[in-house]
């Protein structure tokens, strides 16, 4: 499983058939890895903060959701949700595996979970002056060697 009712491999379809609220995004995002969003849900509430899935396929089956907060331009608010999300996600999943923060020109909080093969990334930045960025991202591990 990826992020509630999703599960790596899925068609574009499928995750239609599961989440119903989910539209074809006008201008969708392009990943490094050459996965695309196909799917986006524009709004949903994920512990009282505001924030949009993006489902990601490639090869024609889902590698990742990431969900992006909406309000993220209130830095106050980021890192409220921040810390909120990070609450629920160790409620649901345990503590985390990782952590780490920096501060200066790249200010960075950034935890990790693990769910089976399912890796999750929680990530707020803020480079210099430029809006905060938080997402939380569900990714499909790569098998052991």
């Amino acid at each position: 499983a990826l992020w509630r009712d999703s599960a790596v491999g899925m068609g574009v379809e499928q995750v239609r058939e599961r989440f119903p609220d989910a539209v074809v995004p006008d201008a969708p995002d392009v990943l490094y890895s050459g996965a695309k969003e196909r799917l986006r849900i524009p709004e949903l509430e994920l512990a009282g903060h505001r924030f949009e899935a993006s489902f990601f396929f490639l090869g024609g089956r889902l590698t990742q959701v990431m969900l992006g907060l909406l309000d993220a331009a209130n830095g106050d608010v980021a890192r409220q949700a921040f810390d909120a999300v990070a609450q629920t996600l160790r409620k649901e999943y345990g503590d985390e595996l990782t952590t780490e923060s920096t501060t200066g020109l790249v200010t960075k909080s950034r935890s990790t979970w693990r769910s089976g093969p399912t890796h999750i990334v929680l990530l707020h930045m803020v480079v210099g002056r430029a809006d905060p960025l938080l997402n939380l991202v569900y990714q499909e591990l790569p098998p052991d060697p």
